[in-house]
């Protein structure tokens, strides 16, 4: 009997460890300039807020909760998008990143040709889209609360 139960549980344990090892976390999705073009585009009406950023970043880490209570803030008037620049050396950091901080918008991963278009060169990096689709504001710099703040609602008038 006691041969039979621990059959069972070695092949119980066997069964569930394969199942996690079958199912790996899903990938982050890559951004590209048409794709961003084509989220702004879907929330027409509503302004973005793109944060470019990546997991070893210190300003970054000091930004994304400011990030979060705006996003919770204005929840149903603008939209928050996260795009790391993590290269390939890091990106397997950033799902667990995203948890950590607890970002509640969504994230990706920012293609070449999105960190090109932006001539980003440093981080935390901004870009704000006016109601109508166009970019209204894009700065490179940690601000604090109350200046993004006056700048999201500035995308709301």
């Amino acid at each position: 009997m006691f041969v039979r139960i621990q059959a069972l549980v070695v092949a119980l344990v066997l069964a569930i460890s394969s199942a996690a090892m079958a199912a790996p976390a899903a990938p982050l999705e890559t951004l590209n300039v048409q794709g961003l073009q084509k989220l702004v585009q879907a929330n027409r009406g509503k302004p973005v807020v793109v944060n470019f950023f990546a997991t070893w970043c210190p300003p970054c880490k000091a930004e994304i909760p400011m990030l979060v209570e705006m996003c919770d803030k204005y929840r149903d008037k603008v939209t928050f998008v996260g795009i790391t620049v993590d290269n390939d050396s890091t990106v397997a950091k950033v799902l667990p990143y995203v948890a950590q901080m607890q970002i509640n918008y969504p994230v990706y991963r920012a293609g070449n040709d999105v960190v090109q278009a932006f001539s980003i060169r440093s981080i935390p990096f901004n870009v704000g889209y006016g109601k109508n689709g166009k970019v209204a504001w894009a700065f490179s710099g940690f601000l604090d609360e109350e200046a993004f703040d006056e700048m999201v609602r500035e995308l709301l008038k």
